[in-house]
Order: C-alpha cells, then sequence, then structure tokens
C-alpha cells in the first residue's frame, strides 16, 4: 500500500531437518507515495487513467519535469518521455534514469504534501482542486477523516 512500510522476514533450513534452521532475516520495505512504476507498454496517458482522472498526459510530464519531493534521491527531471521505457538501463544516461530498487522506472503521479493543523478531506480537495473520492484512491491508507493528521504525507493528483 502506498505510503507503508513492511517488515518482511525469512526462514531457512535444510530440507531434512538434521541442522538447525538459521535465524530468521528481516528487511523493511518502504512503499513510496505518488509513484508509479512504469510498466512494458505503459504511456503517460495510460498512467493517468490507470488513476481514474483522465488521459492528460502532459500534466504527469509536467510535474516530472520539476523538483522531486524532499527527500528523494531520484533524479530532477524527465528529459524525454519516449525514455521511460523501452531503453536499455545500462544505456540511460544519470539524468535520465529514474527507478526503483528494481530498476523500474517510476514516474511522478502528483506532489506529496504534508497535511497543516485544520486540514480535513474536503478542505484538501477545495484546496487542491481535486475531489475526496481521488484524494482516497490515491492514498489507499486513508480510509476517512480519522486518518488525515497533522504532519501526515498526502499524495495529491489534482483533477482537470
Amino acid at each position: 500500500m502506498e505510503g507503508s512500510s513492511f517488515r518482511v522476514c525469512f526462514t531457512a533450513r535444510d530440507a531434512v531437518g538434521v541442522l538447525d534452521p538459521l535465524p530468521p532475516a528481516c528487511r523493511v520495505a518502504h512503499v513510496q507515495r505518488c509513484q508509479y512504476c512504469v510498466q512494458g507498454g505503459d504511456t503517460l496517458g495510460s498512467v493517468m487513467k490507470s488513476y481514474g482522472l483522465d488521459t492528460n498526459w502532459l500534466r504527469l510530464w509536467l510535474h516530472n519535469g520539476n523538483e522531486n519531493p524532499a527527500g528523494s534521491e531520484l533524479p530532477k527531471t524527465i528529459t524525454n518521455p519516449d525514455l521511460m521505457v523501452g531503453k536499455a538501463a545500462q544505456a540511460l544516461t544519470e539524468d535520465e534514469k529514474r527507478e526503483n530498487s528494481l530498476g523500474q522506472p517510476v514516474v511522478w503521479v502528483g506532489p506529496v504534501y504534508d497535511v497543516q493543523e485544520g486540514d480535513g478531506l474536503a478542505l484538501l480537495a477545495k484546496k487542491f482542486r481535486t475531489t475526496v473520492a481521488s484524494l482516497l484512491s490515491v492514498n489507499p491508507d486513508i480510509k476517512g477523516e480519522e486518518d488525515v493528521r497533522v504532519g501526515r504525507p498526502v499524495c495529491l493528483v489534482p483533477c482537470s
């Protein structure tokens, strides 16, 4: 789920049970908020449509040509949308690399906003020209007003 962290633990033992099992090895996986992992055949228009918004791909193009959210280690711009898929990773320049830990290209689908005092779903929707339904669809970890707390990051995808 976007914006969540999951702890995954593995244990190993031999198939016949002769040796003692190894101690568990645990890792924490962080699922980034407001990012989409591009798959083969995706276009900026199809990414927008997958979020149930519209097919205004220029919104994604413009958003990914700006500064990334604070703390992001990804390069700051996509210089050519045709290079997002189909070009071998080793052939990309540093500025063209926008990928997750698996090497899949990512695009930012919207900015991340930290909730301020007095914010609620309806106020955020009005402030950022979107809908409560859109806020809930791109923030699956937010179920209702009780989940909108000061300092909580929220993904915003404005409507047209």
